[in-house]
């Protein structure tokens, strides 16, 4: 089954300088490659379109909600519109006073797999990065405070601010055509080394493709990163001994560099692979996907030893009518490519044992002072009628941040698909999220 799940989030990065270059771009219709997989998520009553396209024979149903949209194949599903490929198809429905329209064309590609153009989502190129934006609300116009964009053709979306970062450039975008076909941006260079650039533009993507906010390089911690890096190299750290510490009598020691040794995460690796290295283990992963984090601290030097500060507190939270708010899944809706294993830290499990089981399965929220009254999740293979595949709930120190999670006991199946149920309790109020992704 497939989905484009169109969500609307919070988020924010930092001003753009007076001195950023103001260039116009051009867009052209979003063109998704395959048609991913992903079932819908439960909408609010009321909000719900549920017409079915025959295509050439091939079923697809459209649902759409102040949440977003979806598309996925309905084998089975009588139709209500029959077009044939290449054709344009246009959905019309009215909510909230509003007339909304929403666009689809479908077609084979050279390989036989469909894919599908919507109307009301473009794709520009920004210094050879890619900006998607989505007509989120599908109200037939584009707009900064309403609409959604994300970093690659059907990955987690987010809402679009006036500053993004997009590669190794921090874009502020001034003037956006309503019908999306144009904007104007300043675009300005991102400020750091360039192995601090090549670790921030990782944990970004990595973050964007979950549907989180980007961080930005917080100088101050970075210069005790880079502190503590030097004091490791200077004493000759061999990778294996506990870096979270100085000894004031070593060359290099400092106050700063103390302080950076007890609050980051250290490898023995460059820096854009100890960001690859954190994600790709349940510890690091925990620490860098948290909503409500905003800035990191890199260490700047180029050498087998990185230094990476992610403990800096939220700068802002928001809190919903319902005490939650922010939702991310992990992995997100739609995801493909998944990892179907994690190695679990010593010390993160509450044996203490290193061990190797499925990738987490994660609900997080910005705002972690919501009363959590219970939570669950369950894992299918195929979907949401597949055999189960048996959890074990995640206990950690990382619950008090706004995440609760759930570990596969074993690895996860290459190449399948997987959906994802999570059932909360929030002050009282219950909430229901689903998801399916694909495993590398």
């Amino acid at each position: 089954m497939i989905g484009l799940l169109l969500m609307v989030a919070l988020g924010g990065f930092s001003q753009v300088h007076s001195s950023a270059e103001l260039r116009s771009f051009e867009s052209s219709p979003l063109l998704i490659e395959r048609i991913p997989s992903s079932p819908w998520r439960r909408f609010n009553k009321g909000h719900v379109l549920g017409e079915v396209l025959e295509v050439d024979g091939q079923q697809f149903q459209v649902k759409t909600s102040s949440r977003g949209t979806y598309i996925t194949r309905t084998p089975d599903a009588t139709p209500s519109v029959k077009l044939s490929s290449g054709k344009v198809v246009q959905l019309s429905w009215d909510r909230e006073e509003v007339r909304r329209k929403l666009e689809l064309l479908f077609k084979l590609d050279s390989q036989e797999r469909w894919v599908f153009c919507a109307r009301n989502a473009r794709i520009f190129t920004i210094e050879e990065t890619t900006l998607c934006l989505m007509d989120a609300n599908v109200d037939g116009k584009f707009d900064l405070l309403e609409d959604a964009w994300s970093s690659a053709p059907g990955t987690a979306i987010q809402g679009i601010e006036a500053e993004l970062a997009l590669g190794a450039n921090q874009v502020e975008i001034v003037e956006l055509a309503s019908d999306g076909s144009s904007l104007k941006a300043l675009v300005q260079p991102l400020v750091g080394t360039p192995p601090q650039l090549d670790a921030l533009i990782e944990i970004n993507h990595l973050r964007q493709g979950e549907g989180l906010p980007a961080l930005k390089l917080n100088q101050e911690l970075s210069s005790a990163c880079s502190a503590h890096a030097r004091y490791l190299l200077a004493n000759k750290w061999d990778g294996e001994s506990d870096p979270g510490d100085q000894d004031p009598r070593a060359l290099g020691g400092s106050r700063e560099g103390l302080l950076a040794a007890r609050n980051s995460k250290i490898l023995a690796l460059p820096p854009r692979e100890a960001v690859i290295k954190l994600w790709s283990n349940l510890s690091g992963r925990l620490a860098l996907i948290s909503p409500s984090l905003r800035e990191v601290g890199l260490s700047e030097i180029d050498a087998q030893v990185s230094v990476i500060d992610i403990s800096s507190p939220a700068t802002q939270r928001t809190q919903s009518r319902h005490g939650l708010s922010r939702v991310v899944l992990s992995p997100a809706p739609g995801a493909v490519d998944q990892p179907t294993a994690y190695f679990q830290l010593r010390g993160s499990m509450p044996t203490g044992v290193a061990m190797t089981g499925g990738p987490p399965i994660l609900m997080c929220w910005q705002d972690p002072d919501a009363e959590i009254l219970s939570y669950s999740a369950k894992l299918r293979r195929g979907g949401p009628r597949g055999a189960v595949t048996p959890l074990r709930e995640l206990k950690t120190e990382n619950e008090a941040r706004g995440i609760r999670g759930f570990l596969p006991l074993r690895p996860l199946a290459s190449g399948a698909s997987y959906h994802v149920t999570h059932e909360v309790l929030v002050d009282g109020v219950k909430h229901e999220f689903e998801a399916s992704f694909r495993t590398r």
